[in-house]
């Protein structure tokens, strides 16, 4: 281990994203986005002084790399204090000792009560677990439509049988322009979960993504704003599924989105709507109307997309939080999960 040497270990530079698409090429995956394309990267971790990206270097070549998305990027009045860390990456011959750095490095820079992982190899729980993060793996449910005798994306045992959506009181829903988003009373739904959004985030993090093309629903019940949901559509072989990638808002009203999924399903012609998940009670989970992909054999609900792997994929994740009280809600749109991988 080459620790002789003096390693500097700071911001990634705004004239450093050349060496650093060339590690990435190099030291991780030639096909990866960042390794070429930089309106995402720069979509993503791009700041007025720098990346929020942590380097490790020796002699001016970087041997080390570490994401961070600060929920305030997207949001300027959210504090810093609120982290996702992703692509985490140190050469063979400095290891764990270097990736130790660079997230001491994270925390001396950003002084996060709140710290987020996700997507999280197996092959680093350990080192979380040091660092005193609780490692979770995320639930995966499906509603299926109830009109398809064949799916083609995804694997439905002839047997599986079709829940029953439980009936509750009726949902106003609408598709939000960022016009209607403005003038809706969110003061609400934000304060009950961790980490902490607003209406600057969800604008920013999903209305006006460069790339994907996110849908933001509200949930009304008796004039008060209770929700959001935020899904994205994507077509595959000619099929369209919907994933939900976040939902804010009353955990326990989930149990009433039934009928707003099965209209979903209907109005874009999709096979199914699954989501990823933790936060919300299985029970309610599962009185919506969805079915838990690993308690039923045989059923396959694809994960990946870019490229589409058709097999049912673990999604694993990571946390800290100073905050022992607050709801930790996790959905794919946090952290590094949902991020396009090709243009």
């Amino acid at each position: 281990m080459e620790l002789n040497k003096s390693i500097d270990i700071d911001f990634l530079a705004h004239d450093e994203l050349k060496i650093f698409q060339s590690f990435i090429k190099n030291h991780w995956s030639a096909k990866h986005i960042f390794a070429s394309e930089e309106s995402v990267f720069n979509w993503q971790h791009k700041n007025k002084k720098n990346y929020n990206y942590i380097i490790a270097k020796v002699n001016n070549q970087i041997i080390g790399i570490w994401g961070v998305i600060p929920l305030s990027h997207f949001d300027e009045n959210l504090k810093l204090n609120q982290i996702f860390i992703a692509l985490w990456r140190v050469l063979p011959g400095y290891g764990i000792a270097i990736g130790l750095q660079i997230f001491n490095e994270i925390i001396k820079k950003y002084k996060p009560d709140f710290i987020l992982g996700l997507p999280v190899n197996p092959n680093v729980f350990k080192f979380y677990e040091r660092q005193k993060f609780r490692i979770i793996k995320l639930r995966h449910h499906v509603f299926l439509s109830s009109s398809l005798e064949e799916f083609q994306i995804a694997n439905v045992p002839k047997l599986l049988q079709k829940k029953n959506v439980k009936k509750y009181p009726t949902l106003l829903t609408k598709c939000l322009e960022i016009e209607d988003f403005l003038s809706l009373d969110t003061s609400l739904i934000y304060k009950n979960q961790l980490p902490l959004k607003s209406d600057a985030y969800i604008i920013n993090r999903y209305m006006n993504h460069p790339v994907y093309d996110y849908k933001v629903y509200s949930m009304i019940k008796k004039d008060i704003l209770k929700a959001l949901l935020i899904i994205r559509p994507i077509e595959i072989h000619g099929r369209v599924i919907i994933t939900i990638v976040d939902y804010i808002g009353s955990g326990r009203l989930f149990s009433a989105v039934g009928d707003f999924i099965k209209d979903l399903i209907k109005e874009f012609n999709a096979e199914y709507v699954d989501m990823y998940s933790h936060g919300i009670l299985e029970e309610d989970i599962l009185n919506a109307g969805f079915i838990n992909i690993n308690e039923n054999d045989g059923l396959i609900v694809p994960g990946f997309f870019e490229p589409f792997v058709k097999k049912n994929i673990q999604i694993n994740c990571c946390y800290y939080s100073s905050d022992k009280k607050t709801r930790i809600r996790v959905f794919k749109g946090d952290g590094d999960a949902d991020r396009p991988s090709i243009i």
